[in-house]
């Protein structure tokens, strides 16, 4: 007779789980998140543009944003606001990310947090709101 086996699939934490538990996070304290889109863009789907490349059509590509800007930026009515590039667990930064965080942080002045887990994010918005 065949062993009965009780162990559960391996569960694999994304990039999308982590933003979303930080920004229901976020919300709960009162902070309005807004998705800062980065990256070339046509308004319309694979088969559309296949089909305007093939008949020869021009069009449009449009750029957003600056490489390596973080993805989300979050206001409070009474709380300095800040930026946030959450990431998967074990993920890295990319060489334009870094450079745009550090630019970020170092130039402009501005507060950056960086993390990979909804506890990461509650420690840098305890650090966030008692700072000055």
């Amino acid at each position: 007779m065949d062993r009965f086996d009780l162990t559960s699939p391996q569960i694999k934490i994304t990039e999308n789980h982590v933003e979303e538990a930080c920004i229901k996070l976020a919300e709960y304290k009162g902070y309005w998140p807004i998705r800062q889109h980065v990256g070339r863009y046509i308004h319309a789907d694979a088969a559309v543009v296949r089909a305007l490349k093939e008949a020869g059509v021009p069009f449009r590509m449009v750029t957003l944003g600056q490489k390596g800007l973080p993805d989300w930026a979050f206001l409070h009515g009474e709380r300095p606001g800040f930026m946030l590039e959450a990431k998967a667990p074990g993920a890295k930064l990319s060489p334009d990310q870094e450079r745009m965080i550090w630019v970020l942080r170092n130039l402009r002045r501005q507060t950056v947090g960086v993390v990979n887990s909804v506890a990461l994010f509650e420690a840098f918005l305890e650090d966030h709101e008692r700072s000055p």
